[in-house]
């Protein structure tokens, strides 16, 4: 990857989630991108899948001051995943 943004992780079942948070490093797009056939205009967050392995719909991503939810989490099959987020 070429660019790391920061950004703050939740899952939807935290019980807590101002703690239950992680941070984690990725690439942040807002433009095309296509991924093993599936193209998107929304945003999109690419990690590391070790950081993300049970990523589901409704997860939570904070990425600087804004906010998303994950629409889908989809293995790019080189080791990271990639999140389609939806503006929060």
């Amino acid at each position: 990857m070429a660019d790391w943004d920061s950004a703050t992780y939740t899952t939807k079942h935290s019980p807590h989630p101002s703690v239950d948070t992680k941070p984690i490093n990725g690439q942040f797009s807002e433009g095309f991108i296509e991924i093993n056939g599936v193209e998107s205009t929304k945003p999109v967050f690419i990690c590391n899948a070790t950081d993300v392995m049970s990523a589901s719909q409704g997860d939570r991503l904070t990425i600087g001051s804004a906010e998303y939810i994950v629409e889908h989490a989809e293995p790019t099959g080189v080791g990271f995943m990639a999140l389609f987020l939806d503006d929060l």
